[in-house]
């Protein structure tokens, strides 16, 4: 049987500090917190002369930015005057050049208006002298194809013959207008045309021949007259020119196209009818 052996609890005694150490200890912390407060103190100077110099440099930089913002300030109003004294300056000028050019534009709408109507007077003095010298040239253009007309009518009146044909009756001055299907109005004027039971001659009077009354001849006048008079469209036609004169070249055309020519010789006319042909 097994035997129980008790143990007994053994105190450790914690041996007494001796007490010239508990004396040192407390000798050194007194020290340590007189160290303390000494460098606290000194930190505490130091900081409180760091203090006096910001402040001292704060002051200083503040009175020197106020100096300067006086100083733009008042630079800055001297500029805004001179600006100002310069605009103004501007604005007067620009009123005076304003003025200066309105006055202008006044005088020159009244020169403008003035010239306006010297032009105007003008115009209409020229108007008059133009329409009186259409009016004048006119009228010579009429007694002078009225003279054409008369001595046509009297070479014809006189002989009753054209290319070789004997003719029976002649009319003067033959005007006829006709409106077509179409709607369309045509008016045909002859001066000379004479007749016989088959044949028919047309005979143009002009101051001045040109081209454009060859063509108008054949193309136009002839056409035409066989629609105004259907009774003599199977008859056989002689074309013919008269002029109190003949652009260059412009009888040598009619005769070569088959019109005969007459033009003033002497107190009569002149007659070319070699090249007449029968269309």
């Amino acid at each position: 049987m097994a035997v129980k052996t008790k143990k007994r609890a053994v105190s450790k005694k914690v041996a007494p500090v001796p007490k010239s150490k508990a004396i040192a200890r407390r000798a050194a912390g007194n020290g340590l917190e007189k160290a303390i407060i000494a460098m606290n103190k000194s930190l505490g100077e130091s900081i409180e002369r760091l203090g006096e110099k910001m402040d001292k440099s704060l002051l200083a930089m503040t009175a020197s930015i106020a100096a300067s913002k006086v100083e733009t300030d008042a630079k800055m109003a001297a500029s805004k005057t001179e600006t100002d004294a310069k605009i103004a300056e501007a604005n007067a000028s620009i009123a005076a050049s304003d003025a200066k050019m309105a006055a202008s534009k006044v005088e020159t709408d009244a020169k403008i208006a003035a010239a306006n109507a010297s032009m105007a007077a003008s115009f209409a003095e020229l108007d008059r002298v133009v329409n009186e010298t259409k009016s004048q040239l006119a009228g010579l253009s009429d007694s002078d194809g009225r003279a054409v007309e008369s001595l046509a009518y009297s070479f014809f009146n006189s002989r009753m013959t054209f290319a070789g044909v004997r003719f029976d009756d002649m009319e003067v001055g033959v005007n006829r207008k006709r409106r077509l299907p179409d709607g369309t109005k045509i008016k045909g004027e002859y001066d000379v045309v004479l007749y016989n039971g088959t044949s028919i001659a047309l005979i143009e009077a002009k101051n001045r021949v040109r081209t454009d009354d060859i063509t108008k001849l054949i193309d136009e006048q002839l056409p035409r007259f066989k629609l105004f008079f259907p009774q003599y469209k199977d008859y056989t036609y002689y074309l013919g020119l008269c002029g109190m004169s003949f652009e260059d070249g412009v009888e040598a055309e009619a005769l070569s196209r088959g019109i005969g020519t007459l033009k003033p010789n002497g107190e009569s006319l002149e007659s070319n009818e070699t090249t007449v042909k029968a269309w």
